[in-house]
């Protein structure tokens, strides 16, 4: 029986998959709203790690050191949260705080604690980033998990290093002062469609969480009357 069902699962899929074209894709709503906020995201990270390499070169270690470590812890413990707060509040986030972090570097861009806070900043918003972009939010939208949700939604990482290395000459001209007032603006435009887009977490998950709350809440509360 188990082996029919996955039979029959599996025909369902493909059947899913060939009325699905890379036109249905784009013309979903909730994958235009996550693109756009994603490709934003990738060419201002893209574009301002040309200019910090070329403009900050003795805070190098931050950006070769610090921020790829964050990077990774924040990546491996993303699954967590996510399943706590849901994805669009967990992006609307990392925006504002990354946005945040390029506003304060704008400032001070000769202080170390600066350097820090942005180091950690954008490594905390590369490692959520890239797990909900590349992997989760893609499959939550996708009708028959459609692959073609996955190939056009890992193209603006791989449009944001391939523009970074045409444009360089170019952005190594851009003040440092200036490129960072511009990233900041930028990341705090990119929440606007965030805002819009709808929570991908499944309303089932939300509802089974808002449940255990609920009971945790009458134990605390029939324990407190108990105890009176």
């Amino acid at each position: 029986m188990a082996f029919l069902v996955s039979e029959e699962r599996l025909s369902k899929d493909k059947t899913l998959e060939k009325n699905h074209t890379f036109a249905s894709v784009l013309k979903n709503r909730a994958f235009l709203l996550y693109f756009t906020a994603w490709l934003m995201f990738s060419l201002i990270d893209g574009f301002q790690t040309v200019v910090m390499n070329f403009k900050a070169a003795e805070f190098a270690f931050f950006m070769k050191i610090v921020e790829p470590c964050v990077a990774a812890f924040s990546a491996l413990f993303v699954g967590a949260i996510l399943d706590v707060v849901g994805r669009k509040r967990v992006l609307v986030f990392i925006f504002i705080f990354l946005g945040v972090a390029y506003a304060v570097l704008g400032l001070f861009p000769y202080s170390l604690i600066s350097w820090i806070f942005y180091s950690v900043a954008d490594g905390v918003a590369i490692g959520l980033a890239f797990v909900l972009f590349m992997i989760v939010i893609w499959g939550e939208i996708s009708v028959g998990n459609s692959v073609k949700f996955y190939a056009l939604g890992g193209i603006p990482f791989f449009l944001a290093e391939i523009l970074s290395l045409v444009l360089e000459p170019f952005l190594i001209l851009v003040p440092q002062s200036s490129a960072l007032s511009l990233a900041s603006f930028f990341l705090f435009i990119a929440v606007i469609p965030l805002v819009f887009a709808p929570e991908t977490l499944p309303e089932r998950v939300l509802r089974e969480r808002e449940l255990r709350s609920y009971i945790e809440w009458a134990k605390r509360v029939r324990e407190k009357f108990t105890k009176g």
